[in-house]
């Protein structure tokens, strides 16, 4: 990104330009099985500690480059490649994670966005139909507004078209919001004090209506930080993809059965005006 700023103050051609980049991954490409194989067998924990040193001498020493040697020399310093290979060793044992991967995890949730092998399963490795799901029921509906006057043709059109017409789906894929006050009351009327774990729930959780008939389950689930509360992907009944419908969610606690209120929301869970401004 930094690239074109570079350029236009000292007067780079692109070939200049692609040499930095050509030293930058040639250094990465010593570096980084090197410092693997030696964390690997010998962990250094002070290790992390010099990678963050030797990052900050880099970009000190880039901020006072003044010419094109300067730039090329020092780039590889401030930002070594095996440096993240010496994080993650030093990290090991102490619950450390990529922050991305967590990152990226929830926030697919609170977007709502499906996952296979998640959220639902490639038709071509179910066994029973159970396992399958249309992409109506996966809440990609509107791929198919135009499918009634349309002439596009396209594999499973017919399908979708009856499924359209004789409404046979059978589960509406949409958002939870799980009624934080029902939660914190059911954990502290057991004497314990309410969960609130963001690490991803990706089984099974089951939803009843009032009557105690099970319409649904959960696909994802967890305590969003971002919303302050719990919220989950699933599938319901048709009847009840409605937002603003009434569901409860079955949980354990202290190995006893218990239900939840959540609302159904249309997806994505987190959607400020910032986001669609």
């Amino acid at each position: 990104a930094i690239y074109p700023i570079i350029k236009t103050a000292y007067g780079l051609d692109f070939g200049q330009i692609g040499l930095i980049t050509l030293a930058f991954q040639c250094t990465a490409s010593l570096f980084q099985p090197v410092v693997g194989m030696v964390t690997d067998r010998r962990p250094m924990p002070y290790s992390l500690a010099a990678g963050m040193a030797s990052t900050l001498v880099g970009l000190l020493l880039l901020s006072r480059a003044d010419d094109y040697l300067s730039i090329l020399a020092t780039k590889d310093v401030a930002l070594p490649d095996g440096y993240h290979d010496v994080v993650a060793e030093a990290g090991r044992g102490h619950g450390c994670i990529p922050a991305g991967m967590q990152a990226l995890l929830m926030s697919r949730i609170e977007a709502g966005l499906v996952l296979i092998d998640i959220d639902f399963h490639s038709s071509r490795y179910a066994y029973t139909d159970e396992q399958r799901s249309t992409p109506l029921e996966l809440g990609f509906g509107w791929m198919f507004r135009d499918i009634a006057t349309s002439d596009r043709a396209f594999i499973g059109r017919d399908a979708i078209r009856r499924e359209i017409a004789e409404g046979t789906s059978r589960w509406s894929m949409v958002g939870l919001h799980v009624d934080w006050a029902d939660w914190n009351r059911l954990y502290r009327e057991a004497g314990l004090i309410p969960p609130k774990d963001e690490t991803p729930i990706v089984y099974e959780m089951m939803l009843y209506d009032d009557a105690g008939e099970r319409v649904g389950y959960t696909t994802s689930f967890m305590y969003s930080p971002v919303l302050q509360s719990h919220i989950a992907m699933a599938r319901v009944r048709p009847h009840l993809g409605t937002p603003g419908s009434r569901v409860n969610l079955e949980i354990t606690i202290d190995h006893r059965y218990h239900n939840v209120a959540c609302t159904v929301a249309r997806p994505p869970l987190f959607n400020p005006p910032r986001k669609t401004a």
